[in-house]
């Protein structure tokens, strides 16, 4: 199943009269979603779409000298986004694996995220056994927080120590990917945007998981939609519903999102002066301080989706 639609990103901000600087996550293009760049609008000073060296993230970058008091991007794009079940087959370097079995400033490997994917899998030699079995726990052990701004920031070892994963998406996967890398799995998040029909996606940002097992490739994974089901739908732990929508979730993408990228605790060129957690949001900065991300209409910016 494939869907397309138009996506466009749209800025206009006021800049009042200062340097400003913008940084827009741009989708990726891999096996399961094709992109081509319709229209790329600005009228900045300078501009370019730019990619970070080790995680190959795409953005777009531009800045706007002081005698610009509005800040104006238009960004269009056709997508094209098809559902993946299974294995992709793909074969992942020594390189690349490498880089997804590492800890990261948020993706913590050691103390009690060690202790914790020795516990889960114990016993367990298959790789595809232990993923799901690690997969189990942290859906059996998260929690949806509704009132969190944003999709969370991912604290492991906090939400290991009270062996309960309360937040958005950002949290209960960032949990899985360091229990995976810890279990010697590679693992990493992929941050994108949820898609409408038709509508504002600015405020859909939503990321979901791949794990390698050698032979399988690639396998796809979102333990932060089962804990929004469970929110949404009420769900007992172990009820019938809720074993049957972790099993859904369990190497299944529906074609309801766009990927951005997979980048966490790295650095952005031009830098935006700080590791960058994960980049899901866009990210806007005058004179050092920082546009809200959580708030579109005061940033001011406009994310939107059409199904073809």
């Amino acid at each position: 199943m494939t869907k397309n639609f138009l996506v466009t990103f749209q800025f206009n901000i006021n800049t009042q009269n200062e340097i400003f600087k913008l940084w827009v996550p741009m989708p990726l293009t891999a096996h399961y979603q094709s992109v081509e760049l319709l229209k790329n609008e600005t009228n900045s000073n300078s501009s370019q779409l730019a990619q970070d060296p080790v995680f190959g993230a795409d953005y777009f970058f531009a800045k706007w000298l002081p005698e610009s008091d509005q800040a104006l991007v238009r960004l269009e794009m056709k997508v094209a986004v098809t559902k993946r079940v299974g294995g992709d087959k793909q074969i992942a370097t020594p390189k690349e694996q490498d880089l997804y079995l590492q800890a990261r400033m948020h993706v913590p490997l050691d103390g009690i995220v060690e202790e914790t994917a020795k516990s889960i899998t114990q016993g367990i030699e298959h790789p595809l056994k232990k993923a799901r079995a690690i997969y189990d726990w942290v859906c059996d052990h998260s929690q949806r927080d509704p009132h969190q701004v944003g999709c969370g920031l991912g604290n492991v070892k906090e939400a290991l120590l009270d062996q309960h994963i309360c937040g958005r998406c950002a949290d209960v996967t960032t949990v899985f990917v360091a229990l995976m890398r810890a279990a010697g799995i590679p693992a990493r998040e992929i941050f994108g945007v949820r898609l409408k029909a038709n509508g504002t996606i600015s405020e859909s940002q939503h990321c979901r998981c791949e794990f390698y097992i050698e032979g399988e490739g690639w396998i796809p994974c979102d333990p932060a939609d089962v804990s929004k089901a469970c929110l949404d739908e009420n769900l007992e732990l172990n009820s019938p519903r809720y074993l049957e929508v972790r099993d859904k979730f369990f190497g299944t993408w529906e074609p309801n999102c766009l990927a951005f990228n997979s980048g966490r605790s790295f650095n952005l060129v031009p830098s935006t002066g700080a590791y960058e957690n994960y980049m899901m949001y866009p990210i806007g900065i005058s004179l050092e301080e920082r546009s809200n991300p959580y708030a579109p209409q005061e940033f001011v910016f406009e994310l939107s989706s059409i199904e073809m």
